[in-house]
C-alpha cells in the first residue's frame, strides 16, 4: 500500500515538474493596429533585449500578425525587452513606418521596458501604430565625366538608416534614359543616398552579371526626401581616376554588386 502511495506521489510531481517546464518561458500577445484603428495583418514585430542594439536572431523574439492583426510571443527567454516594429529597418510597402515603439515611442528610451519572467502571461497588447509614411517621386540626372547626360546607368537608393548593414543597397533594373534621367519613389522623412554605376556595353549588361565590366561609378550627397527635394544630380568618376580611392565608390560598388 505504501509503495503505491508512492508512486502516485511520484507521478503527481512528475506532472508538476512537466508542466512547469512546458510553461517555462514567458508569452507576450496582442493586436497590431494601424492608425485608423484597423488591424495590420501579415507584419513582422519584434522584442528586442534592451541590452542589445539590433534584433537578435530567435525565433522567440519575432511574431509575424495574422489577419486580424493578432500576435503572440510564445517561450521568450527571461529577461527585459522593448517591443517595436521595423527596429534597426528601413519601411516597406507592406510595413510602411519609420522605427516605432509600443506604447507610443519613437524614442526607444521612451519605450515600455517589458520585464519577461517564467510565469509571464500578458495577452490582451493593443499596439496602435501612428500614421504610415507616405511616397514621393525622386527625380535625378546623371552626367559623365565629360558633363554630358549619361544613358543606360543603374541607379540604386540606399536608406541611410535602415541599409548599413545591407550591401544590395535596392540596386535594380533601373537606369537613367537616353538623356540621363532617372525617377525612383520611396517614402517621406527618411534620409537617402543615390548611387549610379555605368557598365561596359550599358545598354546590354546586365547589374547582376559578374561578367560586366564597371567603367565609372558616382554618388549623391545625403538628403533627407520631403516636398523641397530639388531634382538629385549625380557625377559619374571612371574607376581608377580618383586621386583617395577610398572618396571614389569603385570600392563600394564591389560589396553592392
Amino acid at each position: 500500500m505504501r509503495a503505491n502511495f508512492s508512486i502516485v506521489i511520484f507521478l503527481i510531481l512528475l506532472t508538476f515538474f512537466s508542466a512547469e517546464k512546458a510553461f517555462a518561458d514567458g508569452t507576450l500577445g496582442g493586436k497590431l493596429l494601424k492608425f485608423n484603428g484597423k488591424p495590420l495583418a501579415y507584419t513582422e514585430i519584434e522584442l528586442v533585449p534592451v541590452d542589445s542594439a539590433k534584433q537578435v536572431a530567435s525565433r522567440q523574439l519575432w511574431a509575424t500578425t495574422a489577419a486580424n492583426g493578432n500576435f503572440i510571443f510564445d517561450k521568450i527567454p527571461p529577461g527585459e525587452y522593448t517591443l517595436s516594429i521595423n527596429f534597426g529597418e528601413k519601411p516597406t510597402d507592406l510595413s510602411p513606418y519609420a522605427t516605432y515603439f509600443y506604447p507610443k515611442a519613437v524614442n526607444r528610451a521612451l519605450a515600455k521596458i517589458f520585464e519577461i519572467y517564467a510565469e509571464t502571461r500578458i495577452t490582451n497588447l493593443t499596439f496602435h501604430l501612428p500614421t504610415p509614411l507616405a511616397k514621393r517621386k525622386i527625380v535625378g540626372k546623371v552626367f559623365g565625366k565629360d558633363g554630358k547626360p549619361a544613358a543606360n546607368v543603374y541607379v540604386a537608393l540606399r536608406d541611410v538608416e535602415g541599409d548599413k548593414e545591407d550591401a544590395s543597397l535596392g540596386f535594380s533594373p533601373i537606369k537613367t534614359d537616353r538623356y540621363g534621367n532617372f525617377s525612383l519613389t520611396s517614402f517621406e522623412a527618411r534620409t537617402y543616398q543615390i548611387f549610379a554605376i555605368l557598365l561596359e556595353g550599358s545598354d546590354k549588361a546586365a547589374f547582376f552579371d559578374p561578367s560586366a565590366k564597371l567603367i565609372a561609378a558616382g554618388k549623391s550627397e545625403v538628403f533627407l526626401l520631403d516636398a523641397k527635394t530639388a531634382s538629385i544630380n549625380l557625377k559619374l568618376v571612371n574607376v581608377g581616376d580618383s586621386k583617395n580611392p577610398s572618396e571614389d565608390t569603385e570600392n563600394g560598388i564591389e560589396d553592392l554588386r
